[in-house]
């Protein structure tokens, strides 16, 4: 604590209140008292790493919803069974809410990973599930657009294999 200013870097309160009250950030503007470290210049590999990064965030982000409405529209054979005293639908309930747990869950922690900032590994777990939160609520609106295209798809291909489609 003793690392603390006297004086906030940023609105110029002083800070010796807070830090006696064990405030670690301003009282008035509520941010940290300390002047902020300009980030060093991102070099090739860097901005390749953070190239990886974005992909894959994409990559878990749209993959998740499509396989986890795979998992639950191309298994009706699964519905019927029953594995130690769950039914065939609470196993496929339980894969897709698996399949999108973990696709939330890669999805969140690659967006953390875009910033590049060092972090310490609390800070990285709780802005992975923040993260992971945020694309749950984008998903909530963005899957039933996604399951309404894969059932008219699915009806145009039913149509297609039967021979019934017709323009």
């Amino acid at each position: 604590m003793s690392s603390l200013p006297h004086h906030c870097s940023h609105c110029g309160a002083d800070t010796r209140q807070d830090r006696a009250a064990g405030l670690t950030y301003c009282s008035v503007c509520g941010r940290d008292p300390r002047p902020e470290v300009p980030l060093a210049p991102l070099d090739a590999d860097d901005r390749l790493d953070l190239r990886r990064w974005r992909l894959a965030f994409w990559g878990w982000f749209f993959v998740t919803p499509v396989a986890a409405l795979l998992c639950v529209g191309l298994a009706p054979g699964f519905r019927s069974y029953q594995v130690v005293g769950i039914s065939g639908m609470a196993i496929v309930a339980l894969s897709a809410l698996g399949i999108l747990a973990v696709g939330m869950l890669g999805a969140g922690y690659c967006r953390v990973k875009l910033d590049p900032r060092p972090r310490e590994w609390h800070e990285t777990v709780t802005e992975t599930l923040g993260r992971t939160a945020a694309i749950f609520v984008v998903y909530l609106f963005l899957t039933p657009f996604l399951a309404a295209v894969m059932y008219g798809l699915a009806g145009l291909v039913h149509a297609l294999v039967k021979g019934t489609f017709a323009l």
